[in-house]
């Protein structure tokens, strides 16, 4: 209410204030991840008075999830091609595709499966960026490639007729 101010504390007596006067407060510096506790205690501006107790607020930083790198993938067209993520447990995984040609929509979430196209005479190079994500934090990014093969063509060879004995 009007008139009322909130003091953060790094305990639940005592000490110097970590923040004065707000009703909340960002803390600083770099958390690893863990379980922290801070302490809010009210205090009227005019008489300076406090709460009889510190209230805790409990702040839980997460760790930023990992994944392992996915190897480089080489396809001939028309073959089926899978990529399983590996990360931390429960991670999601978000990924791009720098070239939807190859059959593969530009973005997408979870596991890669698709049929791979190529419709060009020279090998189809896609990049895919993969990113991590857990309870709302965002892991590194990882990339690989996926290269689409052409199918191999060939002219139809004319029909021969030839003589016994004659060299074909």
């Amino acid at each position: 209410p009007a008139g009322i101010t909130v003091d953060w504390y790094a305990a639940p007596t005592g000490g110097v204030p970590l923040f004065v006067g707000s009703s909340s407060f960002t803390p600083s510096g770099v958390f690893t991840a863990g379980s922290y506790t801070f302490y809010a205690e009210s205090r009227d501006i005019s008489s300076n008075c406090t709460s009889a107790l510190r209230t805790p607020v409990f702040l839980t930083v997460n760790a930023a999830p990992t994944m392992t790198q996915p190897i480089d993938q080489a396809v001939c067209a028309g073959f089926v091609i899978s990529v399983g993520f590996n990360g931390s447990n429960g991670s999601l995984f978000n990924w791009t595709n720098s070239n939807p040609a190859i059959g593969l929509a530009a973005s997408g979430a979870g596991n890669i499966s698709f049929t791979a196209t190529n419709t060009g005479s020279t090998p189809a190079v896609a990049t895919i960026s993969v990113t991590p994500s857990l309870f709302g934090c965002v892991g590194q990014p990882r990339t690989f490639t996926i290269t689409v093969n052409p199918s191999p063509t060939m002219t139809d060879p004319m029909d021969l007729s030839a003589c016994v004995g004659e060299a074909v």
